[in-house]
């Protein structure tokens, strides 16, 4: 018999990867847009990273499923980044 409160657990965690899931779905939404740069998670699962081009509202961000439903948070920082540093010279910008 399952206990309330593991009940309870097993509808979290299923929550919880719900949100993940949709997470992922926003991510690849976000990257086939063409504005990501780059993104990824850090080791041990401690947060991750997505490099944007170009300036964003911090609203799109915010409308990631995961930040809405508070499983996830975000915080936004212009970085600004010598030409050539990822070594586009010579790409043509028409």
């Amino acid at each position: 018999m399952v206990s309330e409160r593991q009940h309870t657990y097993s509808l979290f965690a299923q929550g919880i990867a719900l949100c993940y899931s949709a997470h992922a779905s926003y991510m690849r939404q976000l990257a086939s847009s063409g504005g990501v740069v780059a993104e990824g998670i850090f080791p041990g699962h401690r947060g991750g990273i997505l490099i944007l081009q170009g300036d964003h509202d911090a609203e799109m961000i915010g409308n990631d499923p995961a930040v809405a439903a508070g499983v996830l948070s975000y915080e936004v920082k212009k970085w600004w980044v010598a030409e050539g540093a990822f070594c586009e010279t010579g790409i043509r910008r028409d």
